[in-house]
């Protein structure tokens, strides 16, 4: 697999490696990047993706990856259950122990690091979260059934947060929080939605949708209230 970058409108090719890449992240100026692959190493650069190092992380099926605004805190996640994370840009990385558990899929963390957001799919599915850096998850309660958690976005701040259901295996749930997860409400979404970015200042929600042939991009600007569609195919 390949990992690309760009930089100035133009991509440039990253060292390719063994396995999928699957995750990525970036801190507000783009300089620091951090990128993981599903059988593979983490991999870090600091100067936009021009050159990268490997982490000290062993490899392992990492299937999320986030990063703080200043790219000093970063997170990630595995199918197999790790959990590691870094507050020094990727130099050292730290095993969380209290993880949520196996088939994590994506995470989401805030600038200062404190609040992490964990979606899980397979058995137990659920959305964790922990407001101490990883010290201890719990799992939020009454969240609609029926279905895996496959995506989670924060803002910088940690107080709004979004979490959605698998909708390739027929779910559709999003759910969205404005007090640091204390509170949870559903929203309508567009049909397969099941992926969302959240800007850093929490006022635009992207999302992508998987359902049959419509691939395609939503914006909101109200945390998911309204959708206005962007790319792809209208169903």
């Amino acid at each position: 697999g390949h990992t690309v970058v760009a930089t100035n409108h133009s991509w440039v090719d990253t060292p390719s490696g063994n396995g999928n890449w699957y995750a990525l992240a970036a801190d507000a100026t783009g300089q620091k990047v951090y990128a993981a692959q599903s059988t593979g190493p983490i991999k870090v650069s600091s100067d936009g993706g021009q050159s990268w190092t490997t982490a000290s992380p062993a490899a392992d099926n990492w299937r999320g990856l986030a990063s703080s605004a200043s790219g000093q805190m970063a997170v990630a996640v595995a199918l197999s259950g790790s959990m590691v994370k870094t507050d020094d840009g990727g130099a050292t990385w730290t095993p969380v122990s209290a993880t949520p558990g196996v088939y994590l899929e994506r995470a989401a963390i805030s600038n200062d690091g404190q609040a992490i957001l964990v979606a899980r799919d397979g058995p137990a599915p659920g959305v964790y979260l922990s407001t101490n850096g990883g010290t201890t998850f719990n799992r939020i309660s009454g969240l609609p059934g029926g279905g895996e958690w496959w995506s989670v976005a924060m803002s910088a701040n940690g107080q709004k947060m979004v979490a959605t259901q698998n909708a390739s295996i027929g779910s559709n749930a999003i759910v969205v929080s404005t007090d640091g997860g204390a509170n949870w409400a559903a929203v309508t979404a567009p049909q397969g939605l099941h992926n969302v970015a959240l800007s850093r200042d929490g006022t635009t929600l992207v999302g992508i949708t998987f359902a049959g042939t419509d691939n395609s991009v939503y914006v909101s600007k109200d945390l998911g209230a309204t959708w206005v569609f962007r790319l792809g195919v209208l169903p």
